[in-house]
């Protein structure tokens, strides 16, 4: 027994998978150093927008709280890369614990790092489905089950934010035993980031779906370009990044240390492309929904209308099924009203029924 339990870390993890570990966190910062230059700037002109409107006082402190959160945890990954890289760079398996956090030590960045992601991913998808209970005016199940969803959501982020030193048996001499306990940890950020999927894909459809309803009853023509907005400001972005780190860990997953060593380089490789992802992304999707929230077009001021036309409502055909059904009417006034609650005449589905109601 004593020999098993002797047994070397380095001799379980062979050489070419800590090496894949360690490029791929080098490469990885300089793609997210990319990324985050360009969430910030997104985040400055949607939030110079915001302030010029007024009543976004909600919008402004979520938007403001996430883009710290995202430069915070930025800050926390090139410290992690950093103390890997200089200060225990005694052995690449020593760099390799560093940057993936299966460390026995509670260290600061290692601790952090997971309290950033799972904070911005709360606060991401606290955003998208209040932006979906807006549009639904507040359906009790709709709300029940997206307030059901983060909480759960919240509970394993507590947990997955969690060092592996404070789980069960992770000191333990037998490395199978401490890979188990690390495994743990694992498996529930994998959960949670699969409930963030859950929340991100279920607020989008639902958006969607009211998006598309309404199209139908003003008679709203298909245009490509509407389309593309639409997509971009549901956060299907931030859906896609979800369910491809989704579908790597699950696949990840399915290799044991015994046979799975001669494909997880590539994994890690692949994995590491979605993980630099996440974080900018977290931030770039709802900065999308600010900047619509923010700009500075009235519905009856929209592309190819004017005041005067819109309120005219001329007897035609069309004037009297828009304007004359009370029905199609007290839609579009009911859902431009309660988006202005949360966004301030939010341009995301107003525009689109203005657009079609000249």
């Amino acid at each position: 027994m004593a020999a098993v339990t002797n047994i070397p870390w380095e001799l379980i993890y062979p050489p070419q998978y800590i090496q894949s570990i360690n490029d791929s966190g080098f490469n990885r910062i300089l793609v997210e150093s990319f990324l985050i230059g360009l969430y910030n700037l997104l985040y400055a002109k949607a939030i110079y927008r915001l302030f010029k409107r007024k009543n976004n006082t909600f919008h402004i402190s979520m938007q403001t709280s996430l883009w710290v959160i995202i430069n915070l945890s930025y800050a926390t990954d090139w410290e992690v890369l950093r103390v890997a890289f200089v200060k225990h760079n005694s052995s690449a398996f020593d760099m390799e614990q560093e940057i993936t956090g299966f460390t026995n030590d509670i260290t600061a960045p290692t601790v952090l790092r997971q309290i950033w992601t799972v904070s911005a991913a709360l606060i991401a998808d606290t955003l998208l489905a209040w932006r979906c209970i807006i549009v639904w005016q507040k359906n009790r199940w709709i709300l029940c089950g997206l307030v059901l969803l983060l909480t759960t959501n919240l509970v394993l982020g507590i947990f997955s934010s969690l060092p592996t030193g404070a789980f069960p048996r992770s000191t333990s001499d037998n490395p199978l035993i401490a890979y188990s306990a690390a495994l743990l940890r694992v498996t529930l950020f994998a959960v949670f980031y699969v409930i963030c999927l859950a929340t991100t894909i279920v607020a989008t459809s639902l958006i969607l779906l009211k998006i598309w309803i309404t199209s139908r009853r003003i008679h709203s023509p298909f245009s490509y370009r509407k389309l593309g907005a639409i997509l971009a400001e549901s956060g299907i972005l931030y859906s896609a990044v979800l369910l491809g780190q989704a579908t790597l860990a699950a696949i990840k997953w399915t290799y044991t240390p015994v046979n799975g060593f001669k494909y997880a380089a590539r994994l890690n490789t692949a994995t590491d492309v979605i993980v630099c992802l996440t974080m900018p992304v977290t931030g770039i999707a709802p900065a999308l929904i600010a900047l619509r929230v923010g700009r500075e077009t009235n519905p009856t001021d929209t592309d190819g209308s004017t005041p005067g036309s819109h309120l005219t409502f001329q007897r035609t055909q069309q004037s009297t099924v828009q304007f004359g059904s009370h029905h199609g009417r007290t839609l579009h006034d009911t859902i431009s009203t309660q988006l202005s609650v949360y966004e301030h005449e939010d341009n995301g589905i107003s525009d689109m029924t203005a657009k079609e109601s000249v």
